[in-house]
């Protein structure tokens, strides 16, 4: 009587330990903390929206359309020679690093792959016998730590995506601004020096 109630307790916990598993694998797949809502459209007054249609690829190379090649070869010499682009390109290549290895947390750290063989001999004939055993080590994500940690380094990557956009754009917005005032104070030139022929002339005549 009592070995089959000790049976009968034993059986109970562990269908309490298997309850308390089943409910870690389940919050395995949760993440804590709120997840990100973006901005929903609806949201955004229809007088704010531009109803023209614009090309993105115009509008991203909008110096091209001076048709001014010497205003292109001066954006081609900045982008390639300036330190803060390079540096903004290398810092999105350790984003992709870092988003890289997040992901792979999420996958088994620990594997083993072990094999065993026998001969056996009966009746006169060799039977061969083999076993391969595969071990993983998984830690889960109790917390969604990894999961987390996965979506800090998508917005790690992200914003090195952005910081190199508008480091682009502000290079591109001084070579342009530039080059507009040195083409502006070039005709300013021009028409100062026609001026002076004008009046030299007006002089001539009056002297006459």
């Amino acid at each position: 009587m009592k070995k089959n109630k000790k049976n009968n307790t034993l059986g109970h916990l562990g269908k309490i330990g298997l309850s308390a598993i089943s409910i870690l694998m389940m919050n395995a797949c949760t993440k804590l903390g709120p997840d990100f809502m973006g901005l929903e459209s609806s949201s955004i007054p229809k007088k704010w929206e531009h109803k023209e249609k614009r090309n993105d690829a115009d509008i991203a190379q909008w110096w091209k359309t001076f048709n001014d090649p010497s205003l292109n070869l001066l954006v081609e010499k900045a982008y390639a020679q300036n330190l803060d682009i390079k540096s903004a390109g290398l810092r999105i290549l350790q984003a992709r690093a870092v988003l890289g290895v997040s992901e792979g947390l999420s996958f088994p750290q620990q594997q083993r792959v072990s094999g065993s063989g026998a001969s056996v001999r009966s009746n006169g004939n060799n039977f061969e016998a083999a076993s391969l055993n595969f071990d993983i080590g998984w830690e889960m994500d109790i917390w969604g730590k990894y999961a987390r940690g996965i979506e800090s380094s998508e917005a790690n990557l992200y914003a090195s995506f952005a910081s190199y956009n508008d480091i682009m754009v502000s290079i591109i917005a001084e070579v342009g601004r530039n080059y507009i005032n040195y083409r502006t104070a070039e005709e300013r030139i021009a028409y100062a020096k026609r001026n002076v022929l004008i009046q030299e002339r007006v002089t001539r005549m009056t002297e006459i």
